[in-house]
């Protein structure tokens, strides 16, 4: 971005409003590609969306003002949408005791790639510029690099992968195992019993707020490291690689910990309470599902019951996970602790 910023001229502000701009079009993009996704299939969204992409990265070396280096930024933050694609994909193809795990693993491994980047684009410019090329016209074939990147992994992911494990959208749909698209079943529908749930909503601001300004430092990190520190460009962009390098673990990490929470363990801390009443509820969750209560609003709705991997529940009593609040006296509360330590070994409660 230095390099690009003294070729066209551009002042701060331009420069942040090209990062806002290839940040901001990506909510409507993702909008557009997650319909796209129930419609076609990840396979085909994701060729798709790859192979148009690697336009505008390709041409972008064509820009000669702020206009059209804007535009250009405007058409290379769309790709960003890939990500819905991903979590998509991930989430038909991975069963749900790994689904976690695997969901951030792929979200991470793509924030790796744009940490990948910041250290390998200025080796490719300086490469380019060891053949004897100004920094003028390096800059502008070294987007060509990506681009073409790019486009053969579109090819790739269209050659290798399946929509689903049982096969594509169109084969499922000729078979009569997934709904046809039509007014009952269609975008529209899915879009809007989506924007009603108010959970929908509460990630939306989480996200943005977490997600949002990780995407603007790595926008911004490499050319502030550049200017404030006076250093060269391949140091500059390995320093603010390391931000998404951190992805290498970092995701994958929380994955797993996430994934190893389970009512279990947890159900007698009052801090799991709330979490598992509000963002539960309803919901069955990596091998967990509400009690029947939890169904028809009574008093106990959070409390939880184990499935096993053939989908059957253990026999346990409402209220069987839950430890008793403080020691007590008699037979009753003797009886308590044997209900809690048979439905943790998976047996009947009596």
């Amino acid at each position: 971005m230095a390099v690009v910023r003294d070729d066209l001229g551009l002042t701060k502000t331009q420069i942040g409003n090209t990062i806002i701009a290839s940040v901001a079009i990506t909510v409507i993009v993702r909008l557009a590609i997650g319909l796209l996704c129930e419609r076609i299939g990840p396979r085909k969204a994701y060729t798709w969306l790859l192979c148009l992409g690697s336009l505008p990265v390709m041409s972008i070396g064509l820009a000669d003002s702020f206009e059209s280096f804007l535009l250009a930024r405007l058409a290379i933050g769309a790709i960003g949408a890939s990500f819905v694609i991903t979590q998509y994909h991930t989430s038909v193809m991975f069963a749900p005791n790994v689904v976690g795990t695997a969901n951030a693993t792929t979200a991470g491994w793509g924030n790796l790639g744009g940490g990948t980047t910041q250290i390998l684009m200025p080796l490719v410019f300086s490469g380019i510029l060891m053949l004897g090329v100004s920094e003028t016209l390096g800059w502008r074939l070294a987007m060509v690099v990506p681009g073409i990147v790019l486009f053969l992994t579109g090819l790739a992911y269209y050659r290798f992968t399946q929509d689903a494990p049982d096969g594509n959208f169109s084969e499922l749909r000729a078979r009569g195992e997934l709904p046809p698209v039509d007014r009952d079943n269609g975008a529209g529908q899915s879009f809007m019993a989506a924007i009603k749930d108010v959970r929908v909503w509460a990630l939306f601001v989480v996200y943005a707020a977490c997600f949002g300004v990780e995407l603007t430092i790595n926008n911004i990190a490499a050319i502030y490291f550049f200017d404030q520190f006076d250093l060269d460009l391949a140091t500059a962009g390995l320093i603010a690689g390391l931000f998404g390098l951190m992805n290498l673990f970092a995701r994958t990490l929380g994955g797993r910990v996430l994934g190893s929470v389970r009512p279990r363990s947890a159900a007698s801390r009052g801090g799991y309470v709330a979490v598992r009443r509000h963002a539960v509820r309803g919901y069955r969750a990596d091998g967990l599902r509400p009690d029947a209560d939890a169904r028809r609003g009574h008093r106990h709705h959070a409390d939880l019951q184990p499935v096993r991997a053939d989908g059957r529940r253990r026999h346990l009593r409402r209220g069987a996970l839950r430890q008793p609040a403080r020691p007590g006296r008699g037979g009753r509360y003797r009886r308590r602790r044997r209900q809690c330590g048979r439905g943790r070994r998976g047996l009947p409660v009596p």
